[in-house]
């Protein structure tokens, strides 16, 4: 059992959970073939979806390696080697996320994820608005007009909770084909 069966304990039967400062909101996940995922939208308005890797897994051993950017380095596990076809590719891989901060056991299960916030992904603004309020909406409208292009047709589409729960199916299934 990953520490997403308890950040969905956590979530319990409410329709969403939103950690104080809201920062993320947990719309859900659950397990798929015995593999554990999470789907949240983050405060751009877009969603991500983890997916913890089993420790048995050839891909929990993938090293953490140290990169630079702005010129300071900084220490990555290189998700750009494992071999995983996504929405926008894998954007996500380590042991520590903010929400394993909310449980009150030490979690350090191997989390690979991606998100919902590349070319043609628009916001979703009505979700957001439900789970962060009207406020947070006015504060990032702003933001929000220059990735929604509802003026023009550009092929632009909300990455739905359906949508993300697919895409974790489908990396399970790559990750079930990679260990056989």
């Amino acid at each position: 059992m990953s520490c997403i069966t308890e950040i969905l304990k956590l979530k319990g039967d409410k329709e969403v959970l939103v950690p104080d400062g809201k920062w993320i909101a947990v719309e859900g996940g659950g397990t798929y073939k015995d593999h554990e995922y999470l789907i949240v939208l983050n405060t751009s308005g877009h969603r991500c979806g983890y997916i913890a890797i089993p420790s048995d897994h050839p891909y929990s051993q993938t090293p953490e390696e140290t990169r630079e950017l702005c010129g300071r380095p900084y220490q990555h596990y290189d998700y750009d080697s494992l071999n995983i076809d996504v929405h926008g590719g894998l954007t996500f891989m380590s042991p520590d996320h903010g929400l394993k901060d909310l449980l009150p056991i030490p979690c350090t299960d191997m989390w690979i994820g991606f998100d919902c916030g590349h070319y043609l992904d628009k916001c979703d603004v009505k979700m957001f608005r439900k789970y962060f309020g009207e406020e947070e909406v006015e504060k990032k409208q702003s933001f929000f007009n220059a990735i929604n292009h509802d003026d023009i047709e550009t092929g632009q589409t909300v990455k739905d909770f359906n949508y993300v729960e697919q895409q974790c199916h489908n990396v399970i299934d790559q990750l079930i084909q990679v260990a056989a």
